[in-house]
């Protein structure tokens, strides 16, 4: 049984056609390489006038596995996608933390040396800690970027 298009209305190809480029760009990137665009134009009415409901009838067991597995794929794909992000979200989270505790300890060291008395900041140890804390500087910038 099929259903024809009134002779009256557009063809959906047709309103398709119709559309702003911007939407017509999308519409293009759904066609590749093993059906391109400018064969659906061709075939546009052939295509509207199948009836789509008795095809999924004639689809057997072997059609229907395919097209479970392949689901089945993307899925797992995706998963395996989320999973990545997940553990780069985490990773992200763990660096982050890392960073705010270099900066807690630079930051506890520097008040420690400007509270010190005059006499002992002109030290060997007061000058081995003012490297040290250069160095944390250093390392706090160069992560930071």
């Amino acid at each position: 049984m099929k259903t024809e298009t009134p002779r009256w209305s557009m063809s959906q190809w047709n309103q398709v056609q119709q559309l702003e480029i911007k939407f017509l760009e999308q519409v293009d990137q759904f066609y590749d390489d093993n059906f391109p665009m400018e064969i659906r134009h061709l075939l546009a009415q052939w295509i509207e006038n199948q009836d789509c409901t008795c095809m999924n009838r004639w689809e057997g067991p072997l059609e229907k596995s395919l097209q479970s597995s392949s689901v089945s794929e993307r899925q797992r794909n995706v998963e395996h996608k989320v999973a990545a992000i997940k553990n780069s979200v985490q990773m992200t989270e763990q660096d982050t933390k890392y960073l705010e505790d270099l900066q807690d300890e630079f930051d506890y060291r520097y008040k420690t040396i400007q509270t010190m008395d005059q006499g002992d900041k002109n030290s060997i140890l007061m000058n081995q800690e003012v490297l040290t804390l250069q160095e944390m500087l250093n390392s706090l910038d160069f992560k930071r970027k």
